[in-house]
């Protein structure tokens, strides 16, 4: 019998170690080793199969499965528009163990057999009363008789019939004597296999890697959503990291069931001007692995039960005149304002001439160049001024029907913008979500060139004047197999602590990619060092990378 002494966690990430600890009666049995099955989930495709020894100390068989998890995890950037499953950035996996030795048939004794195909004294009947075999007709084992019997049935034997799970006939006479017993094995001490004896269903192991000092207290209670009301996105990404509003990004979650309570989860994208609401119903393709929840903030619409509204607002519409209308202040200007026809008690910012700041939600938009608000006409003392809609953050969450079953994440909205434009790298963290990193500052872009070149032999003989002669355009040295590579050195605005810290991540990321022309474009990472600065030894923070694409450009080459 085998026993479970220890496993890992349920969902666990790929990159780590993945241990499993069993213990076996059978370990002191000569030639003794565990077999280990892992199989995708609810399925018969195996990844491995391997077989381990018995640790020394306590005869434990050890299996770390990472290198086959990890195996079968690839990385996707697909479009995508509301949370669904990654089928790429996970592996579901079943586990079984079992085990092999040479095995050891006890027999009790031997008896004549008085009828049948096999009676008259030249066959045998052996038996045991408690321990089954695995022996087949035509097996040829060796019996040891126990020597204070004698040694008539010491030898090597052939059983030519099977009686039941305990016993045989063999092709050996019969001698009568007194009870015998002793011990069977195959002749040629060939081991046997006694497979899928305990496992696990139903795991799951996802593209992250945790960092040595936090995998110790990892848990995957902390990113369970379906249990856990407080559970963490699949990022290491701080609070309120600030983002461009056309930066693409990819943010994974998990969840252990989308079913019973499990399927009524919604994702909310609430910001100061309106929640969406987006259910989570594409993401059942199976109960276990990474969903991802985007936003891809390239696709500035959500729909949710209104219809479709931008989620980052930009929007300024400047106010000539404001007029009483039923006791609520109506505002008037000389152009089509940006909400007509298009809100849903959406909430403004008002700045008045005079200093007024408030917040107030749009009831109507009687003309195109008119907003009415629910705000108070006789609270307005100015006579002018500007509704301004700019989104400067947003909050992600989950929730199962009205109940929270995420922790909240913040994002910061960056609309500034520097003399140099900025250049985005989509990266995938350590936890295995796409993450955008901004580089706003001074950056150079190199053009690197490589080539080959061979020599030839110059000019050749003139048959008509029997000279050696060369033409003024003959090339006695060429180059061929020239290819252009790109690196650009790029500078961060500055950073928080937080960001500085994070993007670390960055620089050992094995995935990054460059938005260019609104395509991404896979690169790679050149710098080797990192520095990590805070705030007690340098005032401003800001990082430089240097990155070179992956794929080089092919020059026309002439022989």
């Amino acid at each position: 019998m085998i026993t479970i002494k220890g496993y890992p966690d349920q969902f666990a990430p790929a990159f780590n170690p993945i241990y499993f600890y069993v213990d076996s009666d059978n370990k002191s049995e000569e030639g003794f080793k565990y077999i280990v099955d892992i199989y995708r989930t609810g399925t018969a495709d195996l990844l491995a199969s391997y077989k381990l020894f018995p640790r020394p100390n306590d005869g434990y068989g050890v299996a770390d499965i990472n290198q086959v998890l990890r195996s079968q995890i690839s990385e996707d950037i697909a479009s995508i528009d509301f949370p669904r499953n990654i089928p790429n950035a996970h592996v579901d996996y079943d586990i079984e163990f079992g085990e092999e030795y040479i095995f050891e048939w006890h027999w009790d004794d031997t008896v004549t057999i008085v009828s049948g195909p096999y009676s008259g004294g030249n066959y045998t009947f052996v038996f045991s009363t408690g321990q089954t075999h695995n022996f087949v007709e035509g097996d040829f084992i060796l019996m040891e008789q126990n020597p204070s019997t004698g040694f008539s049935y010491t030898g090597v034997f052939e059983i030519v019939s099977i009686f039941n799970d305990q016993s045989f006939i063999i092709a050996a006479p019969f001698v009568a004597t007194t009870p015998v017993g002793g011990v069977a094995y195959f002749s040629d001490k060939r081991k046997s296999l006694f497979p899928n004896l305990t496992g696990f269903t139903g795991y799951s192991a996802f593209n992250a890697a945790v960092v040595h000092q936090k995998f110790m207290d990892y848990d995957s209670f902390d990113y369970n959503m379906m249990i856990n009301s407080d559970a963490l996105f699949l990022t290491n990404m701080p609070y309120q990291y600030r983002v461009k509003p056309n930066n693409t990004m990819r943010l994974n979650w998990y969840s252990s069931s989308l079913s019973g309570a499990g399927s009524n989860i919604s994702f909310q994208l609430i910001t100061e001007y309106g929640q969406y609401a987006i259910s989570a119903s594409g993401a059942t393709n199976g109960i276990m692995g990474v969903y991802n929840c985007g936003p891809d903030l390239d696709e500035t619409n959500y729909t949710n039960e209104f219809g479709n509204f931008p989620i980052f607002r930009d929007y300024c519409f400047t106010i000539d005149s404001i007029t009483d209308s039923g006791g609520n202040a109506l505002m008037s200007g000389f152009a089509e304002s940006p909400w007509y026809n298009n809100f849903i008690d959406e909430t403004v910012q008002f700045i008045g001439q005079n200093g007024e700041f408030f917040k107030s939600s749009i009831i109507d938009t009687p003309t195109p160049d008119s907003v009415l608000l629910d705000a108070s006409y006789s609270d307005i003392i100015s006579t002018y001024g500007k509704l301004i809609q700019q989104t400067d953050y947003y909050t992600l969450q989950f929730f199962s029907g009205n109940t929270p079953s995420s922790s909240a994440i913040t994002i910061n909205v960056d609309w500034n913008q520097t003399r140099y434009g900025n250049i985005e790298l989509l990266f995938l963290d350590r936890m295995g979500s796409y993450v955008p990193a901004n580089f706003e500052l001074q950056n150079v872009r190199t053009i690197n060139v490589t080539r080959d070149s061979y020599k030839k032999i110059l000019g050749d003989l003139n048959q008509t004047n029997n000279r050696w002669e060369y033409a003024s355009t003959a090339r006695g040295k060429t180059n061929i197999n020239t290819q252009v590579i790109q690196v650009l050195d790029l500078t961060t605005n500055w950073l928080t602590e937080e960001e500085a810290f994070y993007l670390q991540e960055l620089y050992s990321s094995p995935l990054v990619y460059i938005k260019d022309n609104g395509q991404l474009w896979p690169v790679v990472i050149t710098t080797n060092t990192y520095q990590i600065q805070t705030k007690n030894n340098k005032k401003n923070i800001q990082i430089k990378i240097t990155v070179e694409y992956a794929n080089n450009d092919i020059i026309n080459n002439v022989q």
